[in-house]
C-alpha cells in the first residue's frame, strides 16, 4: 500500500524526468534547427529562375519560412516550455513537435519560393 509520501515522491521522481528530457530535447533541437535553417539558405538560389527581374514576395515569403523559420520555432518552443513547466504540466512533447514544424516550415517555405518563381514542384 502506497503512502503519500511514495506518491509525493513519485510525482517528484516524474517531474524531474520531464524537466531533464525537456531540456536535453531543447538543447538537441538547437543544432538541428540551425542545419535546417542552413538548408533553408539553399531556397534562396530559387531567385535565379526569376532572371534579371525582381522576384514576387510570394517569393521572398517561401525564403522567409524555410530560412530563419526553424530558430524562430525553437525560440517559441523554448518559451512555451519554460510557461509549461512552470505551470507543472508535461513539456517533454514540446521538442519534438517543434522539430517536426521547423521541418514542416523548411518544406513549405521551399515549396512556396519554388511555385512563386514559376516553377511547381507537382
Amino acid at each position: 500500500m502506497e503512502t503519500n509520501a511514495d506518491v509525493e515522491a513519485d510525482r517528484r521522481a516524474s517531474r524531474r524526468m520531464d524537466l531533464v528530457l525537456t531540456m536535453v530535447g531543447l538543447l538537441l533541437l538547437a543544432p538541428a534547427v540551425l542545419g535546417l535553417a542552413m538548408m533553408g539558405g539553399w531556397v534562396g538560389t530559387v531567385t535565379v529562375r526569376c532572371g534579371g527581374y525582381v522576384c514576387n514576395d510570394v517569393v521572398a515569403a517561401g525564403i522567409f519560412m524555410a530560412g530563419p523559420g526553424g530558430p524562430i520555432v525553437w525560440v517559441v518552443a523554448l518559451v512555451a516550455s519554460i510557461v509549461v513547466l512552470a505551470r507543472r504540466r508535461r513539456a517533454s512533447w514540446i521538442p519534438p513537435v517543434a522539430f517536426l514544424m521547423a521541418v514542416g516550415l523548411l518544406l513549405a517555405g521551399a515549396w512556396l519560393a519554388d511555385w512563386g518563381a514559376g516553377l511547381s514542384l507537382l
